[in-house]
């Protein structure tokens, strides 16, 4: 019976001192290998099959303190077990009889002088580490921004400096429409919303002079009596050999100059079409050249030259020009420049019939 009784307490013990280790390396004491969970003697103990003395006596744990050779553990869990600077790994103390709580560990400080707070059962907040790279300054638009909305323009000013000039005049206007635009209430204050769009038109009316020309609505039409005000051709109507089309041509950004008009005009925009007709294979038609109707040429070329009020904003073109004599599918393509060289991209083949006379 005695050795019935004496096999489990040997199972807790060698179970306690597991658990010890793993508390250990869990708190953050010294590095204790694996194997320093048996001591020689429990290496020879499992090698050789002797069992512990019936007695009850442990050879380890009645061996006074000094110094292992092998490697050092806890005697119980929460303490830790550091290793000495120099020399072989020092064996704790056992705890004495008459203490019932035990002591508690010591926290693991973090390097650089910070400390941590709390219990070893409640986790502390994490310390904030550096890397000591110095902080990157803003971007120069970022930085404007917020000298605007904190007051202070000078500041704005330094920080777009390094921005090109045209750069520094845009950000400059806008960062005022941004302020309004963020405060307004669109709905309840209609005069406000208006001033912001007048601002806007303002601004958008200086980038033109840089923008390249676009096409709106491209499209046969018959007749025109204005910006968007047309009649369009009927699709399912074919012109007649010697029918005289007429191309309708939007185009935005188109920019003109000061200039003195007839008629006490202030403002001169010249724009060129150019207008290529492609029959039902792609291959281009020669048509007569609207400068001198004697003469063919693949692009048909019409130039405008009008005088206004003011710089326009919407503006058209209309280019009429006999259809090819041959029946058939044909295509027009535009393209629109302007006086300083700006070009527009190809618009969509625009596509027309010609039925037989």
């Amino acid at each position: 019976m005695a050795v019935m009784a004496e096999a489990p307490r040997g199972q807790l013990w060698n179970a306690s001192r597991q658990c010890a280790w793993l508390v250990a390396v869990l708190i953050g004491g010294a590095s204790v290998p694996a194997c320093g969970l048996l001591h020689q003697s429990e290496r020879h103990e499992q090698t050789t099959g002797s069992a512990r003395p019936l007695d009850g006596s442990d050879p380890v744990a009645d061996r006074p303190p000094g110094l292992s050779e092998f490697a050092s553990y806890p005697r119980r869990p929460g303490e830790v077990v550091r290793r000495a600077e120099n020399g072989p790994l020092a064996i704790p103390a056992p705890v004495s009889s008459g203490s019932s709580q035990p002591e508690t560990p010591e926290l693991p400080q973090p390097v650089g002088g910070a400390t941590t707070t709390g219990t070893p059962t409640e986790p502390a907040l994490l310390p904030c580490w550096t890397t000591g790279h110095a902080t990157m300054p803003d971007p120069p638009l970022l930085a404007a921004v917020r000298a605007h909305i904190e007051g202070k323009p000078e500041r704005a000013l330094q920080a777009v400096a390094m921005l090109e000039t045209d750069n520094q005049d845009f950000v400059l206007a806008l960062l005022p429409i941004l302020s309004s635009g963020a405060a307004i209430h669109w709905r309840k204050d209609p005069a406000s919303a208006a001033e912001l769009a007048g601002q806007l038109q303002a601004l958008a009316e200086r980038l033109e002079g840089f923008a390249a020309l676009r096409l709106g609505t491209v499209a046969f039409c018959h007749p025109v009596h204005g910006y968007r005000r047309y009649e369009p051709w009927p699709a399912n109507i074919p012109y007649r050999p010697g029918d005289l089309a007429q191309l309708y041509i939007e185009v935005s950004n188109i920019n003109g100059q000061p200039a003195k008009g007839p008629r006490g005009e202030t403002w001169l925009i010249q724009a060129q079409a150019s207008v290529r007709i492609c029959d039902a294979k792609g291959q281009t038609v020669a048509m007569p050249d609207p400068a001198d109707p004697r003469q063919r040429v693949t692009v048909m070329r019409f130039e405008e030259k009008r005088y206004t009020r003011g710089p326009v904003r919407d503006y058209y073109l209309l280019c009429a020009f006999p259809v090819p004599e041959q029946p058939g599918v044909y295509t027009a393509t535009v393209e629109v420049s302007d006086a300083r060289g700006r070009r527009s991209a190809p618009s969509s083949p625009v596509e027309f019939r010609v039925a037989t006379p």
